[in-house]
């Protein structure tokens, strides 16, 4: 009886689990057509998902990153272009117009308000940098946190898998926090140490997800393409 019982616990857990794999393939498909007509790409075309960035964490320099982006950031590039323009017009338009004419006040004004723009893009780009860089930091330490956040929850399930065939039924921490002291050294406390490790990975890829976001982002601030 003990056995079939593990038998059906076993497979309700199975089917539970090919019911969860197949959401997760309906959410593929319905992104990848999302995708696919935001790229205006015809919807049967084959779209191949590849890893673009390194799982390992970067320390980038900030005042280097800071000065690119101040270099390369087309906001600064157009802001700068503007303050040319409106520059040269005034020092033409002074040259044909006195002080107390509309146009003279009016060049004037346009020259200021583009300097004005641009300290304020400046700053802005700035900022932006700055923020991102914490967030990088931010995601780059949790990511080393994650590294050894699977290795415990692999010993869980092997110190399970080796209970349950040994027939060794101690309660373990694990358990008490799952409210499941009973089931020390049965197939319930395998699957639910499988299930722990299987969020684990899950929090794992999703801290590693955060980060490479994180740092496409940081680069793409600092005027950088890495993709």
């Amino acid at each position: 009886m003990k056995a079939k019982d593990d038998m059906l616990l076993a497979e309700v857990y199975y089917k539970g689990t090919q019911i969860e794999y197949e959401k997760a393939r309906g959410e593929l498909q319905k992104t990848l057509v999302e995708f696919k007509k935001s790229l205006n790409i015809p919807l049967d075309t084959k779209v191949v998902l590849t890893d673009v960035l390194v799982n390992e964490r970067e320390i980038p320099d900030l005042e280097k990153g800071v000065d690119s982006g101040l270099k390369n950031r087309l906001e600064i590039k157009k802001a700068l272009g503007e303050v040319g323009v409106y520059d040269l017009n005034f020092e033409l338009t002074k040259r044909k117009y006195p002080d107390n004419t509309f146009q003279y006040r009016e060049a004037k004004l346009l020259k200021e308000k583009a300097r004005i723009n641009y300290e304020k893009t400046y700053s802005e780009v700035k900022s932006s940098i700055r923020k991102s860089y914490e967030t990088l930091k931010m995601a780059g330490e949790m990511l080393e946190i994650a590294k050894d956040m699977t290795k415990g929850a692999k010993e869980s399930v092997e110190i399970a898998e080796y209970k349950y065939k040994e027939g060794f039924g101690a309660p373990n921490s694990f358990l008490k926090k799952l409210d499941l002291e009973s089931a020390a050294g049965t197939i319930v406390e395998v699957l639910a140490a499988e299930e722990n490790l299987a969020e684990v990975e899950e929090k794992v890829i999703e801290i590693i997800y955060g980060y490479n976001l994180a740092k496409m982002k940081y680069y793409n601030d600092i005027g950088k393409f890495i993709y």
